[in-house]
């Protein structure tokens, strides 16, 4: 993986394109007005950014980051030597993704949550329409996040394939 390789999809998920990049951490730049260091993790649009933007490195690059280096603060250049050094050595994104995997997408806190709105739902009873909104909410909830959890397998699942096609 090179830097222009990095840089090209960094351009792709930019709020605003063609602007310069901070390349001490061109990550933020993600983001059309970063509020300093580490700005892409403390939203909701940069981490969406930033989760895109990951999901695509991986799948060119047929590698799978860990934990720890998606929450590193990285320069373009340690950024790229990782990259780099996750391929040449496939185990470890193979490991890292295993992990993924046996972690799961969360559906834990979920089931708590429609648990508890399922218990308000018929403490409700007496009134019907409210129950009905409530129960519905945990209905939208869930579907919600069966959506978030078949696209996050979907990428597993094709990141799979792909570091298994590079490194047979």
């Amino acid at each position: 993986m090179t830097r222009e390789q990095v840089l090209q999809t960094l351009e792709r998920h930019r709020a605003t394109p063609g602007a310069t990049v901070d390349e001490s951490h061109f990550l933020d730049d993600l983001l059309a007005n970063p509020a300093g260091r580490g700005a892409v993790r403390n939203s909701f649009e940069g981490k969406r950014r930033f989760n895109r933007f990951i999901d695509d490195i991986e799948l060119d690059a047929g590698i799978c980051f860990s934990q720890a280096d998606l929450e590193r603060a990285h320069s373009l250049d340690t950024f790229v030597a990782r990259a780099n050094a996750l391929s040449a050595s496939p185990q470890g994104s193979l490991a890292s993704l295993t992990n993924r995997e046996r972690a799961g997408a969360g559906w834990k806190p979920v089931l708590v949550v429609d648990f508890v709105l399922v218990c308000v739902g018929l403490g409700l009873w007496r009134t019907p329409v409210a129950a009905a909104v409530v129960l519905a909410l945990a209905l939208l909830l869930t579907g919600a996040f069966a959506v978030f959890a078949r696209h996050w397998r979907g990428q597993l699942t094709r990141l799979r394939a792909r570091i298994e096609e590079l490194h047979p």
